[in-house]
């Protein structure tokens, strides 16, 4: 069974099997990296709609809030959208085995050295989508997969310490210290027994 497409409600999963769920992900929105610098509130995306066009068509990004909601994004003509929920899912999959089986060099004696970037540049995807489900589940993934390529037990903290360089590729510090936060915070419910 493939963990990232079991479509239960979160409660309804066992901490050994995390999936994402596509209800909870929606399509566009969950896979955006939220910019505070290019928010604009409705009123202001309206009254400026004409060059908020021009700045898509030149490759930039607005994103329209409504409340404290992202409601909305502008977004350029050329960006990739990964709307297919069984091709992000796979993807995910064969990207987090790959690296869970290249990343056994780097796991001796009980230590995590480090994960590879590609891991690193996955996670902080996951983490910018601004769906902490996705997040997680895709954490617990990499770190069940790990655990199973070196065939043994790897606690939370050591997980941590060989992805931090990893996840430095794309996060910022602040980023990052958020990340640990939510981890500290809830990871425990997705967490893979070995």
């Amino acid at each position: 069974m493939d963990p990232l497409r079991t479509p239960a409600a979160p409660a309804a999963y066992p901490a050994a099997y995390p999936a994402v769920y596509p209800a909870a992900c929606g399509s566009v929105g969950a896979m955006v990296n939220i910019r505070s610098t290019r928010m604009r509130t409705v009123s202001e995306a309206r009254d400026t709609f004409n060059a908020l066009v021009g700045d898509a068509q030149v490759g930039i990004l607005t994103h329209v809030v409504k409340g404290s909601d992202v409601a909305a994004h502008i977004i350029p003509p050329t960006s990739l959208l990964l709307d297919d929920q069984q091709l992000r899912t796979a993807m995910i999959n064969t990207l987090v085995e790959v690296e869970a089986s290249e990343a056994t060099s780097e796991f001796r004696e009980g230590v995590f050295y480090q994960a590879g970037d590609t891991i690193g540049r996955l996670l902080g995807w996951c983490w910018r989508s601004t769906d902490r489900h996705l997040f997680l589940s895709t954490m617990a993934l990499y770190h069940a997969k790990l655990q199973h390529a070196v065939d043994a037990a790897i606690s939370i903290p050591t997980l941590i310490e060989g992805l931090q360089p990893a996840l430095s590729v794309t996060l910022s510090a602040d980023e990052i210290a958020d990340l640990l936060r939510v981890l500290t915070q809830e990871y425990d419910e997705y967490h893979p027994p070995y």
